[in-house]
């Protein structure tokens, strides 16, 4: 009987151990009212669970306040290729736009637009010290303050940095080897990563490089020496896993 009893024990511990472990996997479902793009959607922002705002290439941004479940049309400009979004709070955040030379729908050369309503209206941002990006394909938002932007695929890479809350934005060209910029996650106001390639145009060395100073000097840290394409979306559910 003692040994039975051990046995039913070492079971119970068992199941429960293994119980988070091997449980079934998160599922995914289509959301029914969700808005269709003709091409895709390029990327989400949300700042809950609840709320949060996808943007595509179409020229479509769109607003969902209760999970997904229903979405508004926020604005449509067929002009604009929205590649990306982001948003420091409720009611401020940016949206960047694809630009010219690069998707033949777009006549848009505005890189950047900015909401202080949610998303209610969208301006196009204006104060950009330095050389103005033929577009933005990435947003990373560090706090109220700090907002990174990078782009582009197609080229050339740039990057996008303001420490006021976009009172100001600072552009930089990226330096060699840095080709298209993609994607950014920033961990604090000066260290984070950027995706996309080296190489030349038809000739794309994916790779990933990160700052520790704010990206005033960038190191690799991956990538190929073949030509295999380009890295496109980075995101950390941690700061150790992305």
């Amino acid at each position: 009987m003692k040994y039975l009893i051990q046995c039913l024990i070492g079971s119970l511990l068992l199941i429960f151990v293994c119980i988070p472990v091997e449980s079934p996997a998160q599922t995914w479902h289509n959301l029914p009212n969700s808005p269709q793009a003709a091409w895709r959607h390029d990327d989400l922002f949300f700042i809950n669970g609840d709320t949060g705002w996808v943007v595509n290439v179409d020229g479509y941004i769109y607003k969902t306040t209760d999970g997904g479940n229903s979405w508004m049309t926020q604005l449509f400009q067929p002009t604009t290729s929205f590649r990306c979004v982001g948003f420091a709070n409720a009611l401020h955040g940016w949206a960047g736009n694809l630009g010219t030379g690069s998707w033949s729908p777009t006549t848009d050369t505005l890189p950047l637009y900015e909401t202080t309503h949610g998303g209610t209206t969208w301006n196009a941002v204006q104060n950009i010290s330095g050389p103005i990006p033929a577009g933005i394909c990435g947003i990373s938002v560090v706090n109220d303050s700090v907002v990174y932007a990078v782009g582009r695929v197609g080229g050339p890479g740039h990057i996008l940095k303001t420490t006021d809350a976009g009172q100001l934005w600072t552009s930089v060209p990226v330096p060699s080897p840095m080709f298209y910029l993609i994607d950014a996650k920033f961990f604090s106001p000066d260290t984070g990563l950027v995706v996309g390639c080296t190489g030349t145009t038809n000739f794309e060395r994916y790779a990933v490089f990160h700052t520790t100073d704010g990206g005033q000097n960038w190191q690799q840290v991956h990538g190929t020496n073949d030509f295999q394409g380009i890295c496109w979306k980075i995101s950390f559910p941690t700061r150790q896993i992305g």
